[in-house]
């Protein structure tokens, strides 16, 4: 038909590309990004990481490692950091064997979790066009710790730990908090283990 047909000009038409960038003009001295942060552990530390060589934004994505929600000494570090735009992604260790016994219970995740927010939001209270994401929890495949009940990253205790951020950004009814619904990506891995 002769939509086809117009898309296929364009695929093979040279001169209608878009010019490749060179990674200077997304990150050079002219150019104000944001100092992004990026909290949690291992999934924010590959965030920072890829975003150093994907997206050539070194010196504008620090990591800040904090496994769990901690109220008390998250402030400090993002001040130390000088961080602009918070990604927090904490929910992976609530829910593991280093939560000890039992992971956090719901209600436990959700007034640790709020008051972590509360923490991030005071300590840019003062920085201008300040913003915080807070992205659905990462699901991991159903290993053999999780498969024999000595791990509890679940996808259930998972998703009810991402409903969880949720209402916290909904009740806190602030501009700089953002919830990033990432679950038509991460609802893919539960199930992906070779093993499995």
């Amino acid at each position: 038909d002769e939509l086809t047909t117009r898309l296929e000009h364009v695929h093979h038409d040279e001169s209608i590309r878009l010019p490749e960038r060179p990674q200077h003009v997304y990150h050079n001295e002219s150019s104000r990004l944001p100092v992004f942060c990026a909290i949690g552990d291992s999934h924010s530390r590959f965030l920072t990481t890829r975003s150093h060589t994907q997206l050539g934004i070194r010196g504008k994505m620090t990591f800040i490692k904090h496994q769990w929600p901690e109220a008390s000494s998250i402030g400090g570090k993002i001040i130390q950091k000088k961080c602009e735009v918070v990604i927090i992604q904490i929910g992976q260790w609530p829910t593991s064997i280093s939560a000890g016994s039992n992971p956090f219970s719901f209600a436990r995740y959700y007034n640790e979790m709020k008051l972590h927010v509360l923490a991030v939001l005071e300590a840019l209270r003062n920085i201008p066009g300040s913003k915080v994401y807070i992205p659905t929890v990462d699901m991991g495949p159903l290993m053999g710790a999780i498969n024999s009940c000595k791990d509890w990253r679940t996808p259930t205790i998972i998703r009810s730990y991402s409903y969880i951020l949720k209402l916290i950004v909904s009740e806190l009814k602030n501009k700089k908090v953002e919830y990033i619904d990432t679950s038509f990506i991460i609802e893919t891995h539960w199930d992906g283990d070779p093993d499995w």
